[in-house]
């Protein structure tokens, strides 16, 4: 009985009926150099598979393929055709990755040697570039060329096919020379000026040798013969604090006056030899400064770790010891009411009623404040409900201080301050503190919604800004009402009210000399942390500015450095790109450098003036002595010699 027939669940590829959802099919790596096998192998997988539909290879074998293999047929992924998808890919795939017949034949000609291959493999591929294009006799000469002569003297006089020549090609090989490398070329013999200078440089070579294992003898016969008297040397000779070998006409200086020995570093290397020591995990400058104690010694190696580890770049950038807190300055008392206000956007909020934004506006005198609701926060969106939410209402403002937005920042915006007449403050980038009043005022405002649990907030905004407008403030004694209005306005909570006539003419003139006994008073800061400002800063050249934005894992808080154009007590002025950027002082740290060629690179100093001298405090380091040099003296005890100054 057939199986097909008993089973019912088995699958007849052959019956065109038979519909599958999905085959898996796990295509191997896409072989660059052999694109030609690379399909053989996925045609018998899709024939396994019972894969036949032209859009499914197409798939698989778009998915099989590298970035580096898309590129070349990138055209027709972008745009493929409707019909025949797997053979017009197949095609534009070996076309464009094969070798040229050109390069084929350059390649068979005279890039092919035998090698450590055997004779059959090298006719293989002989003939495998080749193709049809070339008959057997022209390769068969072609291939016998590259065998050794023995070899050829034998298969030449063979009348026999190439495959079976080949075969014994093989057998010859591995009969006649099994453990000989195959002559691959012939080399013609060099010139007699050639032969004579290669003779000449051994000459050279030699007597070189023969000197190095002479100082090497005479090293150890000095070692062992030291070895032996060590224990008498001991009880007359007092341990010195350097020692001196002389090896291999170099002369190497070691501390042992403690248990390891610690060799003495020169001036040029000292700075290598910190590279190699600190860049291994950046270390700070006690850690790497008993690192290089136990391992080297040299004059003042404290100071020259302490300078180095301080003006590594690296560490500058990724390490944060203190942030700066530079004091709070006193904002200067408004004298009229609306002549100053500040200006913000809150945003994106849920979706409500086609508004997702918030347009925050406060006057500095009264602390009136005011939401407009916004759908979008285009440019042409923001000026239009503040013309019409506030300066129709309240008139023009002298002075509006706004942060470094988009919408603030539109040709827009400035058109329309030239048009009204009002003076546009810009905050410095990433820091809220400069439009304080009104990046506070935003906590109170989200915290009043959130608290009506109200998906529809928009329909909560009106009631939440009557009751911000009431609110007793205890800074000024008051509230906003009362100083934009004389008297404080109505809730709906009210029950009782002042029903006494009064003419409006008495009302006008109370309210005016009320008014005019109003006085300005100034902010409250109820931030009670104590400054802290780099003392360097006020000399130094370069800058880092803190990465304020939200970091990716692992990037640097600090990134720079960055010169210093211009210097304020609270801004700092930085040529960034070629352009002059105003930052904030709380953003800044200082760059300190060791005036080395690395660092000045890195830095990259540019000449721009400056308005204070910024050029860095140049250190001079002075450098000991060495210890040892030629002309020390020693007693007899061992102990080095110091004379005094006029002796010297």
């Amino acid at each position: 009985m057939d199986e097909n027939k008993s089973d019912p669940t088995a699958l007849n590829f052959d019956n065109p009926n038979t519909e599958i959802n999905r085959v898996a099919v796990k295509p191997p790596i896409f072989w660059r150099n052999k694109p030609k096998l690379w399909f053989l192998q996925l045609e018998a997988q899709f024939a396994n598979s019972g894969i036949s539909q032209d859009a499914t290879k197409y798939n698989i074998v778009v998915a099989a393929l590298d970035e580096n293999v898309l590129d070349f047929v990138v055209d027709i992924l972008s745009n493929p055709p409707e019909n025949e998808k797997y053979d017009t890919l197949k095609k534009a795939l070996l076309n464009r990755l094969t070798d040229t017949e050109e390069s084929r034949l350059k390649k068979l000609l005279t890039d092919l040697e035998l090698g450590d291959k055997r004779p059959s493999d090298l006719l293989r591929q002989m003939k495998s570039l080749a193709g049809n294009s070339i008959s057997d006799e022209i390769i068969k000469s072609l291939w016998l060329q590259r065998l050794p002569q023995q070899t050829q003297a034998i298969l030449t006089i063979s009348n026999d096919t190439l495959d079976k020549i080949a075969e014994m090609a093989d057998k010859i090989i591995a009969v006649y020379s099994s453990s000989e490398i195959c002559q691959i070329k012939k080399v013609g013999s060099l010139p007699n000026s050639a032969s004579s200078f290669d003779r000449n440089k051994l000459d050279v070579l030699q007597a070189d040798i023969a000197a190095l294992t002479k100082k090497f003898e005479e090293f150890s016969r000095n070692t062992r013969s030291r070895s032996k008297s060590r224990g008498n040397d001991r009880r007359r000779r007092s341990r010195s604090n350097s020692a001196r070998y002389e090896f291999c006409c170099c002369d190497i200086f070691y501390d042992s006056s403690t248990k390891k020995k610690r060799p003495y570093i020169p001036e040029s290397f000292r700075k290598i030899v910190f590279n190699s020591v600190h860049n291994l995990a950046h270390p700070g400058i006690k850690a790497t400064t008993k690192l290089l104690k136990s391992k080297f010694v040299w004059p003042s190696i404290n100071k020259d770790a302490r300078t180095w580890t301080r003006s590594c770049l690296k560490c500058q950038k990724s390490k944060v010891t203190r942030h700066v807190q530079s004091p709070f300055q006193q904002y200067h008392n408004v004298s009229k009411r609306f002549t100053e206000i500040n200006l913000d956007i809150i945003g994106p909020l849920p979706s409500s009623e086609g508004f997702r934004y918030c347009l925050t506006i406060i006057d500095r005198y009264s602390r009136w404040p005011e939401a407009i609701l916004l759908p979008d926060i285009r440019a042409e969106t923001v000026a239009d409900n503040l013309l019409k939410g506030w300066i129709a209402r309240f008139g023009t403002p002298l002075v509006i201080t706004t942060d470094q937005g988009t919408q603030f920042e539109a040709q827009l915006f400035q058109e329309l301050s030239k048009l009204i007449g009002f003076k546009r403050n810009r905050t410095t980038s990433y820091h809220p503190q400069a439009n304080g009043c009104i990046e506070r005022w935003h906590r109170t405002l989200k915290a009043s919604i959130m608290c009506h649990e109200n998906e529809s907030w928009t329909r909560s905004l009106p009631i939440i800004l009557l009751g911000l407008r009431t609110t007793w403030r205890a800074d000024f004694q008051s509230t906003s009402a009362e100083l934009l209005y004389g008297e404080n306005i109505r809730l709906p909570c009210d029950f009782f009210e002042d029903t006494k006539f009064q003419p409006q003419s008495e009302f006008v003139q109370k309210l005016k000399a009320t008014m005019k006994q109003v006085k300005p008073i100034p902010f409250s800061y109820n931030c009670k942390q104590k400054p802290f400002v780099f003392k360097d800063l006020q000399n130094c050249s370069h800058v880092f500015v803190r990465t304020d934005i939200i970091r990716q894992s692992l990037q640097p808080p600090y990134h720079g450095p960055y010169q210093v154009i211009k210097r304020s007590d609270k801004i700092f002025t930085l040529l960034i790109k070629n352009k002059n950027v105003n930052i904030s002082i709380d953003r800044l740290k200082p760059c300190f450098s060791d005036n080395s060629p690395e660092t000045d690179c890195a830095i990259n100093h540019k000449s721009n003036p400056v308005d204070k001298p910024t050029s860095p405090v140049k250190k001079k380091i002075r450098f000991a002595p060495l210890p040892i040099a030629p002309s020390t003296r020693f007693t007899r005890r061992g102990r080095e010699v110091k004379l005094p100054f006029r002796y010297q």
